[in-house]
């Protein structure tokens, strides 16, 4: 169960950090 969750956080991590570089690069231009 706790291995799963901390799966979970890092799925929703990576996805996150995808979404936050996407807008930087999106402000940049």
């Amino acid at each position: 169960m706790q291995m799963n969750l901390q799966k979970l956080i890092e799925d929703q991590g990576k996805q996150v950090k995808m979404m936050l570089e996407k807008q930087l690069k999106s402000n940049q231009k």
